[in-house]
């Protein structure tokens, strides 16, 4: 057995009597894969700053993406010096909250040209107004596309500002969570119609004696107050849920 053998075995001997050796070995060997990870990403940042800054020499408006690119090579800095400290798992979930938003020009420029499509269909919609003889209908049918078209516009003109002070995402959920709560209240409305509609219909089937009729108007009645139920818990009837607490 030559030196560098006997070396080893030593070596191997003493870390299986010292396991923090051994925890220390392998967390030096974790910090030097992350630093290797960090480093790559940081080589990439790097290339994509140079490439913007080379197309936006060409006339292209880059600026926010050049921002958001010069942050991010900032927060791989920040987390090369997290895993030298030993905070890296910490900065990690901090990372979540601080990185810079990415693409933001193209965001802009999506959103932009989605606005002067929306203004183009509501300027055609508007000299539609004034074509001599429109039959009234069709007078209505322009003017709710009108509305439309306006509430369309507002939206994006409300996600360009959001895009613009970086709390895009933020506004993105908060949208889509006031559609999904108006959409509901629209068929909560129109459930109850169908609701008085139904017991309407029943009251006459029952003065009629119409049998068939108003057994299914009842399965009708309850499938749809059911439905009611699903989007709207909250308005169950407490006196019923007190009878069947007492009933279990």
């Amino acid at each position: 057995m030559n030196e560098e053998e006997e070396t080893r075995e030593t070596e191997s001997a003493e870390e299986i009597n010292n396991p923090e050796k051994i925890e220390i070995k392998q967390s030096a060997q974790s910090r030097r894969e992350k630093r290797a990870a960090v480093r790559q990403s940081l080589r990439e940042a790097r290339g994509k700053l140079k490439e913007l800054k080379k197309r936006s020499s060409s006339g292209f408006d880059l600026s926010d993406d050049i921002v958001s690119c010069k942050g991010e090579i900032d927060l791989l800095y920040k987390e090369m010096e997290a895993i030298e400290d030993g905070g890296h798992s910490t900065f990690l979930e901090a990372k979540k909250l601080i990185a810079p938003k990415k693409n933001v020009s193209e965001k802009k420029l999506a959103i932009r040209s989605s606005v002067k499509k929306a203004q183009k269909e509501i300027s055609e919609l508007e000299k539609k107004l004034f074509f001599p003889n429109l039959p009234q209908e069709e007078r209505d049918q322009i003017i709710i596309s009108i509305s439309r078209e306006n509430n369309l516009l507002q939206d994006l003109k409300e996600e360009l500002n959001a895009l613009k002070e970086f709390n895009h995402t933020r506004f993105v959920l908060a949208r889509d969570e006031n559609r999904k709560k108006a959409q509901e209240q629209k068929e909560l409305q129109d459930l109850e119609d169908k609701l008085q509609d139904l017991r309407d219909q029943l009251i006459r089937a029952n003065q009629k004696g119409e049998v068939q009729l108003v057994e299914q108007l009842k399965i009708d009645l309850e499938l749809t107050e059911k439905r009611k139920s699903e989007l709207s818990p909250d308005e169950a009837d407490p006196f019923l849920e007190v009878e069947n607490s007492e009933n279990h």
